[in-house]
């Protein structure tokens, strides 16, 4: 795993000699208001961030060993865009529930800021370890908290008004180094967590990554070219199809030249337009303009764009509804160095089409609470008011109460839950070989929302006692919510977490179905209330069909066949 990434990084050190690759990492806070991208570059040691957020008074984010702390000893940098154009950001450690003081060694560096349609968008990076008593240093493996607020108006000058609104979430920002195989041992199969929602095309000049926000219903793609003409970006439910059908957005600069430096850029006027194409000729603009330019530069001949869209526009007409558990295109195009005038534009340089697989999990969730058909016990029930795009959850046990779905994925080796459960407290689930066995060998998360927060941890039973809590926790939590008396969790683990707490699914393995639930939440990962209802299936099921595509030694060796040629051509162009 450290020898791919550390490929992958320099793969992207190379197409973008300025090290501003695009972001592979993205958390988001607030219900979606406060978004952050990162990287960690491993050969310089250093973080780099983009945050952007629904406001246009003073920014604020950074590190603690531990929150909430009433403040005490938080690492954080404080930026913005003043009125006057002018951009800042500076250091600080805070000391409670006062105006910190700046730092006497500012470790934090601005690389760009921009404030457009009313988001701030700050670029800056910092050193892992900054060697400053003021400065949290970040080692690999450690679970760091993220500390993010904002006023909605107000900038710094020099004090600064307290925050409109604030977060924190718990994240581990550089994996624990894994062992190197032992000779002999196959690879590992599990896709690298660095490519997650990236792929590079046209030979690394166009890379895209994207994230889907369940809360706010919203896609968002980072898109950097080589290029400074413009550049066009979109998706298809076919394709090659004589470009007919696709719904894109087009961006650049309108009446503007680029002479190659940083400051091209500002010679126009910055844009994003909404086109559907019906040939090959020119699209004309849609009447209803829904991709959103929130971030845009232009740096050493490469344009980096941050924009978003709605999952369903309802536009009808003129947009693609993207449907969970459905594959499409994604479609490029760019222009190398014209630019749009008066509304016209001049044919693409370079363009294509790569298909990509499910961009939203089939049990991608809804925080609508739903009420569940009468049904037998197991047996397909339908929620009555779930989102349009959802498929029904497929199992249900208690009486209708505990909803059950998931999904296999194939190309990421992983497998998605979602549970929905009538109870307002914490939620069991997972899976046996043998039920009912005096609680013995469960592979089970507990999990649930509180106080505004979803939390999830992985366990495995002894007996009937509290189950013990994993060393390693492979279960990951993707969106948790509570409304009208029912709690509902999406979440994933890899197929086989190589855990031996973990049962590993093979194709056409079979298992119990273990649950329970009780009506409070945790409030201790290692000391909760006993369940209010538990049970398990009365037949085993296969999460993993005995013909599903798993990925094997063979393709794992050629994911590394590959990644060693492309560094090979980087290192060649790196020598010339």
């Amino acid at each position: 795993m450290a020898i791919l990434q550390f490929c992958l990084f320099a793969l992207f050190s190379v197409a973008f000699a300025d090290g501003n690759y695009v972001f592979s990492n993205q958390l988001s806070f607030l219900g979606g208001s406060f978004n952050v991208s990162y990287n960690f570059n491993e050969s310089s040691d250093t973080f780099e961030f983009l945050v952007e957020v629904n406001a246009t008074g003073w920014v604020g984010f950074g590190f603690a060993e531990s929150a909430p702390n009433n403040m005490t000893d938080y690492d954080v940098a404080v930026g913005g865009v003043f009125p006057n154009g002018s951009v800042y950001l500076k250091d600080y450690f805070t000391y409670g529930f006062t105006q910190p003081p700046e730092d006497t060694q500012q470790d934090w560096t601005l690389k760009n800021a921009t404030e457009m349609n009313g988001i701030t968008a700050l670029k800056f990076c910092r050193q892992r370890n900054t060697s400053d008593a003021q400065d949290v240093a970040i080692k690999p493996g450690m679970p760091i908290f993220l500390i993010v607020a904002y006023h909605d108006t107000m900038d710094v000058s020099p004090r600064f008004r307290q925050h409109t609104k604030c977060d924190y979430q718990e994240k581990i920002l550089i994996p624990e180094p894994q062992p190197e195989p032992s000779a002999g041992s196959p690879p590992p199969t599990s896709t690298p967590t660095a490519v997650s929602n990236f792929i590079s095309l046209d030979g690394g000049n166009y890379n895209v990554s994207w994230m889907f926000n369940s809360t706010m219903d919203t896609f968002h793609f980072v898109v950097k070219v080589r290029a400074t003409g413009w550049i066009g970006f979109g998706l298809a439910t076919q394709a090659p199809n004589g470009m007919m059908g696709y719904d894109v957005a087009v961006s650049g600069t309108n009446n503007g030249t680029n002479n190659g430096t940083n400051n091209g850029a500002n010679n126009g006027t910055k844009y994003l337009r909404d086109y559907f194409t019906n040939g090959t000729e020119a699209p004309p603009q849609d009447a209803q303009q829904d991709w959103i330019l929130s971030y845009f530069s232009k740096e050493e001949n490469v344009t980096t764009l941050k924009f978003y869209r709605k999952r369903d526009t309802n536009d009808t007409a003129n947009d693609i509804a993207i449907q969970p558990g459905q594959s499409y295109y994604f479609i490029w195009a760019y222009h190398l160095s014209d630019t749009v005038t008066q509304g016209r534009f001049p044919k693409h340089s370079f363009s294509g089409s790569y298909q990509v697989g499910p961009l939203i999990p089939s049990i991608q969730s809804t925080t609508t609470a739903t009420t569940a058909t009468t049904a037998s016990t197991e047996s397909p029930t339908t929620p009555g008011t779930a989102l349009p795009t959802q498929t029904p959850f497929p199992y249900a046990f208690d009486d209708n109460k505990f909803l059950v779905r998931w999904t296999f994925d194939d190309q990421a080796d992983k497998i998605y839950f979602h549970l929905r459960v009538k109870t307002t407290g914490w939620i069991g689930f997972g899976f046996a070989q043998t039920a009912p066995n005096d609680m013995r060998d469960y592979d089970v998360i507990v999990g649930g929302f509180s106080n505004g927060r979803g939390y999830l941890s992985d366990y495995k039973t002894f007996g009937r006692t509290r189950p013990t809590l994993d060393d390693s926790q492979d279960y990951t939590l993707l969106n948790a919510s509570e409304a009208g008396g029912y709690t509902q969790l999406i979440f994933e683990r890899s197929r086989d977490t190589r855990d031996e707490n973990d049962f590993a699914f093979t194709r056409g393995s079979e298992v119990f179905i273990i649950w329970s639930y009780s009506n409070a939440d945790i409030t201790d990962q290692t000391n909760f209330g006993r369940h209010s209802s538990k049970g398990w299936s009365s037949k085993k099921y296969i999460l993993v069909a005995e013909n599903q595509p798993i990925p094997t030694e063979a393709k794992a060796t050629a994911l590394y066949s590959s990644f060693a040629i492309a560094l090979s051509i980087a290192l060649f162009h790196v020598l010339l």
